[in-house]
């Protein structure tokens, strides 16, 4: 074995053992969180629906159900129109994340619609920055298998959708709804606090990581970026001759698959609503 390919071994070895490591798992826990949260705000709102709306006899009082079932989809595009021009890194951006999670689930505890309108604002905030910060911030954490730690973020979002449709099935009271948003809320501010400390354990190892490398040679450092090139450089073609490549690909379908027919799911029931309200007869 000549002295650089032992050099590549060893470097191999420290970035493997950098990605078991607790700040890794805990860091892939609190995205995770985030894409549970991002789901489960596009059908918990139902729960408002069932037990703020639904048996309310105002008329006026019920059209605010529809607005407010609206308001989460429009707020995302002015959040990424804006969002550029926002200086903050990745742990801040978590930070409001999880702040705007927090705020909205203690705004749907009061029986109030005003307070209904703050929380589904900060619901869109959330929901048009998540997915831009999140997916950035696995790529970073993994550089090598950060496509498949997207995927499994959009499988966790896709959980979070059915156990918001749970949620609004088995929650027949008010109390219980209260007690579930307080319950998500103070989960939010707990992650408030240990995403930045997560995000920065892991920058520090990574720097380790690169530093140690450094130390390698130049020589060999040269070798491992020209093999490196070699690899990175793959037709379409050359990727699907790979085993793994086609089960990838497969599961990415599949989950890209449930998460439309969630929406289409979400869609049909709010074009329901509206059509019992216009003739009093449910929609088909």
């Amino acid at each position: 074995m000549t002295e650089v390919q032992i050099t590549n071994k060893n470097s191999t070895e420290k970035k493997q053992v950098a990605k078991f490591t607790t700040p890794y798992v805990l860091g892939l826990v609190v995205s995770y969180c985030l894409a549970f949260l991002f789901g489960y705000h596009l059908s918990s709102f139902d729960i408002i629906n069932e037990l703020y709306f639904r048996n309310n006899e105002s008329r006026e009082q019920k059209a605010h159900y529809d607005y407010l079932s609206a308001l989460p989809f429009a707020i995302p595009i002015i959040v990424c129109l804006v969002k550029p021009f926002i200086p903050l890194d990745i742990p801040k951006w978590y930070c409001v994340l999880f702040a705007s999670h927090s705020i909205s689930f203690i705004c749907y505890i009061r029986k109030n619609t005003p307070l209904f309108y703050i929380g589904r604002f900060f619901t869109g905030v959330s929901l048009g920055i998540t997915p831009t910060v999140v997916c950035e911030y696995l790529g970073k954490l993994d550089q090598e298998n950060g496509g498949l730690l997207i995927c499994f973020f959009q499988t966790v979002l896709v959980f979070g959708i059915f156990v918001g449709q749970i949620s609004c099935k088995l929650i027949k009271t008010v109390m219980f709804s209260k007690i579930l948003f307080f319950i998500l809320s103070i989960v939010c501010c707990f992650f408030i606090c240990f995403s930045k400390y997560i995000y920065n354990i892991i920058i520090v190892k990574s720097k380790i990581i690169q530093k140690t490398e450094q130390t390698d040679g130049t020589i060999n450092n040269q070798a491992d970026d020209t093999s490196n090139n070699q690899t990175d450089e793959k037709t379409l073609k050359e990727y699907f001759q790979e085993n793994d490549a086609y089960l990838t690909f497969a599961y990415a379908c599949v989950v890209h698959f449930a998460q439309q027919m969630s929406c289409i799911n979400a869609i049909t029931v709010f074009s329901n609503d509206l059509l019992y309200q216009i003739d009093g007869k449910p929609g088909q």
